[in-house]
């Protein structure tokens, strides 16, 4: 029988007085990658009165390697006395039906809150060879080995979390001269658990505890320096104008914890003085984004104001098991050439690029699409002969970029390539004379020889029938001409994504008016890999893995005017919880980048999962398209901003705001964060290779947003008066969808009434 020996794990990492520290790895006794089973570590006093070494000890096996990690957590001691008692003294902690004492992911796990996590994408890993009795490994410092350092926010496990947020002039006094005064507020939990118990059967009219002061954490998102959660002070934030205020908490119930802001002004020279308080009770609803209006109240408990405040709730996906064995969240790799230097990412843009408003042989957002993205091009050529007349050729050409040779002094990233047989057999001449072809739309396999597109760029969004589907808009633009009616016009349904389910969607064909896009009937009735609409199960298990995914996810948001992208869609969690599960289940090897323009998305993905790194869409102050409401999403300096608060790799920005002040560009790689640039500018090849030569980390091609003119006419037709009907009565049923009336050139005359 094997003898196993105490091994020594020590760590030196600041931590607040709330927080522990623990250890995990792959072997049981480490809690085998379970955040729910880690090993918590003991505070070590060292002889110059640091407290920032933490240690404890461990029986393991010999003659093994093992990987391990170190994490700080709150410090609830998950684990028993009995099961810490048993690991020191060597005894096992199995209890004989398979399970850890430690194992707190029975029916009744306690609650587990991660503050921060060492992410290095290899974990520690040390060899137990049987040569020291009692080995000790080297001191750590967190987060820091192998010449690399990187250390991650905690994910949800078993928790919820709440922030609460204060923007947009929230404190309103009732008396004016109270208005000019400055104040800070502070946030602490209210424990509601016990209310209306049976046991709570005394007289007192006290109200509920109060919970630990550092169980809420604060950070400005418009201040630099305090953009990055942290304990409150004694008199929590002090909030300015244009400020940006939250705060926020884990709990394994929001329907049980309240929070109470009390309120201190300030004066030139004089303390803090408290004036009153706001509770704000437990959440109750279902809805996970919320505006509440609560009364302050004085200290003569009379109401002096009011506060408005923001409230978004976080919740855990229920079935997704994350461990701790690994996580990309803050890795980034650059792509490197064949001398080792550094280059930007190709990412293609719907796969192929837009074809809906453009001629294309692949639709965009296919599976076809994406696949000839990763592998070859795939679309129909044009060109002029000797007499400058168009041509294009009458079938499909297929051509792998290995078979395209520019012709001289001009770069393969143009729109204009020279048709140049190769000496291979296989290489195709031109019919006749002419000059240079021109592919229809440029398209990110143009850019990258031999390879393909690194990463291609989709939309995902949920059906009715909840399933995650790839496509460009909230909603969909269908035409339905009834040649029996003889009739010139035309009836236009305007349909949510969401109100339709996936055999509506894909019930559709791609619409072939006289200067849209031309259907190619050899594609008509042949496999799926042609049809709109593709699952995203269906693009993830299809789709060869050698290709990254960067999977934005489609959220409304609040435009400048108020108005909304889209209302009464998906909760945002449910929205979420239905993606990731089909990610996490089908998504294998493949390398995976999360986007939106939404920032409370973003911070869900960031909360919700601990794998895949997130990115922040962003168009800055366009003149193209209408701005959004939200601070976060207004200027990229905000963006920047919340970014480094929520912790995310980085941002994609949109080029035409980014060319008139490139220095923000400095300040994303100061904070080493990552950069994509996106835009209808990056169809120039000069801007391309202008981005490429300013090191950004990737370049999203084709960039055509749904709401420029082009895309305001139809996409899909129905050619049946059943499918027709059945789309009516979406119609009847959501306030969100319309029918208009086209003519025959397909320009609208009038809504139906």
């Amino acid at each position: 029988m094997e003898v196993g020996v105490d091994v020594t794990f020590s760590v030196t990492v600041s931590t607040e007085p709330n927080q522990c520290v623990c250890v995990t790895g792959d072997d049981a006794a480490l809690g085998a990658w379970d955040p729910t089973r880690m090993v918590r570590m003991s505070r070590e006093f060292t002889g110059n009165g640091s407290r920032k070494l933490w240690s404890t000890t461990i029986k393991l096996h010999t003659h093994k390697t093992y990987d391990y990690r170190f994490v700080v957590c709150k410090d609830s001691h998950a684990r028993s006395t009995k099961a810490e008692t048993n690991l020191r003294n060597g005894n096992s902690t199995n209890n004989g039906h398979g399970h850890s004492d430690m194992d707190c992911s029975s029916s009744d796990p306690s609650p587990v809150t991660i503050y921060k996590w060492e992410t290095n994408v290899r974990p520690r890993v040390f060899k137990l060879d049987g040569s020291a009795a009692r080995p000790i490994l080297p001191e750590a410092t967190f987060g820091s080995y192998d010449g690399m350092t990187n250390i991650n926010k905690g994910y949800l496990i078993n928790q919820c979390e709440i922030q609460i947020r204060l923007h947009s002039s929230p404190i309103y006094m009732w008396k004016p001269k109270h208005r000019e005064q400055t104040y800070s507020i502070k946030c602490t939990a209210v424990d509601y658990s016990q209310q209306g118990a049976p046991e709570d059967d005394d007289d007192s009219r006290d109200s509920p505890p109060l919970c630990q002061p550092n169980d809420v954490y604060a950070c400005n998102v418009n201040d630099h320096e305090l953009s990055v959660a942290q304990p409150q002070g004694p008199v929590g934030l002090i909030y300015k104008q244009n400020d940006y205020i939250v705060f926020r908490s884990q709990m394994p119930d929001p329907a049980t914890m309240g929070f109470q802001l009390d309120f201190y002004v300030f004066e030139a020279n004089q303390t803090p003085k408290f004036v009153g308080s706001s509770h704000l009770l437990p959440h109750k609803q279902k809805d996970s984004q919320v505006i509440r209006k609560v009364p302050i109240i004085g200290c003569k408990y009379r109401p002096i104001g009011e506060l408005t405040v923001e409230c978004l709730i976080a919740r855990p996906v229920k079935g997704l098991t994350l461990t701790l064995e690994s996580s990309f969240q803050t890795h980034w790799k650059k792509k490197d050439l064949e001398r080792g230097m550094e280059r930007s990412l190709d990412i293609g843009h719907r796969g192929m690029g837009a074809s809906y408003s453009r001629v294309s042989t692949l639709k965009e957002n296919t599976v076809a699409s994406f696949a000839a993205a990763a592998t070859h091009v795939m679309m129909r050529l044009f060109g002029h002969d000797k007499k400058g007349h168009l041509f294009r050729f009458s079938s499909v050409t297929k051509l792998k970029i290995g078979n395209l040779i520019p012709s001289p002094g001009i770069s393969l990233v143009s729109a204009y390539l020279s048709w140049l047989p190769l000496s291979s057999s296989n290489s195709t001449s031109p019919p006749f004379p002419f000059s240079p072809i021109r592919f229809c739309e440029i398209t990110v396999a143009m850019f990258y020889i031999g390879q393909g597109a690194d990463f291609v760029e989709f939309d995902v969004l949920l059906s009715k029938d909840k399933i995650p589907v790839v496509y460009h808009d909230f909603a969909v633009k269908v035409l339905y001409s009834n040649k029996k009616k003889h009739s010139k016009e035309s009836e236009l349904f305007e349909i949510p994504v969401q109100s339709l389910t996936l055999a509506q969607l894909q019930s559709m064909r791609l619409f072939s008016g006289e200067h849209d896009v031309e259907i190619n009937k050899e594609q008509e009735g042949q496999c799926v890999r042609h049809d709109p609409f593709p699952t995203l199960q269906e693009v993830l298990t299809s789709v060869e893995d050698s290709l990254g995914f960067n999977i934005e996810i489609k959220y409304p948001q609040q435009l400048i005017d108020d108005t909304w992208e889209m209302e009464n869609f998906t909760d945002v969690n449910e929205n979420l919880d239905q993606i990731l599960r089909v990610v996490f289940a089908h998504a294998g090897p493949r390398k995976i980048v999360f986007s939106s323009f939404d920032p409370d998305t973003c911070i869900l993905l960031k909360l919700k999962q601990n794998k895949y790194p997130v990115i922040f869409l962003h168009q800055g102050q366009t003149n193209i398209y209408v701005r959004y409401k939200d601070h976060r999403a207004s200027t990229f300096g905000w963006g920047i901003n919340f970014a480094l608060s929520e912790h995310l790799l980085g941002l994609a920005l949109h080029t035409e705001v980014l060319l008139r002040d490139l220095s923000l560009l400095e300040r994303c790689f100061a904070h080493k964060m990552v950069v994509f640039v996106w835009g209808d500018d990056n169809n120039d090849p000069k801007i391309i290779r202008q981005m490429r030569d300013l090191k950004v980390d990737g370049v999203i091609y084709d960039r055509i947003d749904c709401h420029k003119p082009e895309h305001q006419g139809p996409e899909f037709q129905v050619s049946s008066a059943k499918a027709a009907a059945s789309f009516m009565q979406v119609v009847k049923g959501d306030g969100n969808a319309s029918v208009h009336i086209f003519d025959a050139d397909c320009q609208l005359t009038k809504p139906v009434a």
